[in-house]
C-alpha cells in the first residue's frame, strides 16, 4: 500500500510518500502543543474503509501533554470519522506504523465525532423504492 505522510508545523512541510518508521516516529516526536502542528497518514488505497488517520498535540486544563487522534471513514457516500485522547506518544506512534500495515487501531471506546465534522451529511435513504 502507498502512503502519504503530511506534517504541519505552523506551514504545511513538503509532504512525503511511503515514510519510514523512522519518520513517522520523529514527526510524532517533534510535535508540540500548538493546534496548528498535526500530521496525517493518508493511505492511497481506503485501509478497511479508512482513508487517513492523524495526531495533534495538546495541553489539558492541568497543563498535561496528550494526543488528540482522529480516524476518518468512507461508506459509499457516508463519512464517519472517530477521535481519542492519548497520553503515551509510544502507543500513538503504535497505531501510526500498524496503519502503514493495513493493521486499523480499535475504535471501541473512540469518540464519534462525526457530527461536529460533516454537519450537513445526510444520512442514506435506505428505504427500497417501488
Amino acid at each position: 500500500m502507498n502512503y502519504t505522510m503530511t506534517i504541519c508545523m505552523g506551514e504545511q512541510l513538503p509532504k512525503i510518500s511511503n515514510p519510514t518508521q523512522d519518520k513517522i516516529e520523529r514527526a510524532i516526536d517533534n510535535l508540540i502543543p500548538p493546534n496548528d502542528h498535526f500530521i496525517i497518514l493518508c493511505s492511497e488505497e481506503n485501509v478497511k474503509n479508512s482513508s487517513f488517520i492523524q495526531t495533534t498535540m495538546e495541553a489539558n486544563d492541568s497543563g498535561e501533554s496528550r494526543y488528540l487522534l482522529e480516524i476518518q471513514f468512507c461508506y459509499d457516500k457516508e463519512y464517519k470519522q472517530y477521535a481519542i485522547y492519548m497520553k503515551k506518544i509510544d502507543k500513538v506512534k503504535e497505531i501510526f506504523l500498524s496503519y502503514t500495515s493495513g493493521i486499523l487501531p480499535d475504535i471501541t471506546g473512540w469518540n464519534d465525532i462525526t457530527k461536529k465534522i460533516f454537519p450537513t451529511q445526510k444520512k442514506k435513504d435506505r428505504k427500497k423504492k417501488l
